[in-house]
């Protein structure tokens, strides 16, 4: 009888621990499978066209406050430009220039702006394209010597010796911008680029 005991127990100890991993396995949820990935996703540019087909840039964006203006960024300028829904090419227009001479001489600075921008420089300077020369040391207001004035006189910096907190002055370049005097053929469109 006590060997029937022992027996008894033993079979329920080992019916109680199997029943009890199995319990244990039943609480855990079956692995979620994997979700298939995405296929790749590669960005294609946005080429702007002018009505012969003709690749004007990439297009680099639009303005809200000037309704039917593309901007297109040409790469071999390098620059962007702007784009009328009239095919009118227009550029933005340039900045005081200021100089680390006392004479306005020498190499120009301009104010930051949007350094991805072409600019057209005017008289007296002379009339040319340029970009904003980033790679080039800025000036400060400190080390400004001499500043064009709008009616076309060198004037001695406002600041001499001192300092003013925000503007920065970067050398400009020159560059070639070969669609300055054409007019796209109409219409306008805006695809990816072949």
């Amino acid at each position: 009888m006590k060997r029937l005991a022992i027996i008894t127990l033993t079979l329920l100890c080992i019916l109680t621990l199997a029943s009890g991993y199995a319990m244990a396995g039943a609480d855990k949820k079956a692995a979620p499978k994997p979700k298939p990935k995405p296929p790749a996703q590669t960005y294609q540019p946005l080429g702007v066209y002018d009505g012969n087909d003709v690749l004007l840039g990439y297009f680099y964006g639009g303005a809200i406050e000037e309704i039917g203006q593309l901007y297109i960024y040409d790469p071999d300028v390098p620059g962007a430009f702007k784009v009328g829904y009239l095919g009118s090419i227009a550029v933005s227009g340039h900045h005081t220039c200021t100089y680390e001479s006392a004479d306005c001489s020498g190499q120009i600075y301009v104010c930051k702006t949007n350094p991805f921008l072409i600019y057209k420089m005017v008289p007296p300077e002379g009339e040319f394209y340029y970009i904003l020369d980033m790679s080039g040391p800025p000036l400060t207001d400190a080390q400004v010597g001499s500043f064009r004035h709008p009616d076309g006189s060198c004037r001695a910096s406002v600041y001499p010796g001192g300092a003013q907190l925000i503007p920065i002055y970067y050398p400009i370049k020159e560059v070639d911008f070969p669609l300055a005097d054409t007019t796209p053929a109409l219409p306008i469109t805006i695809r990816p680029i072949k």
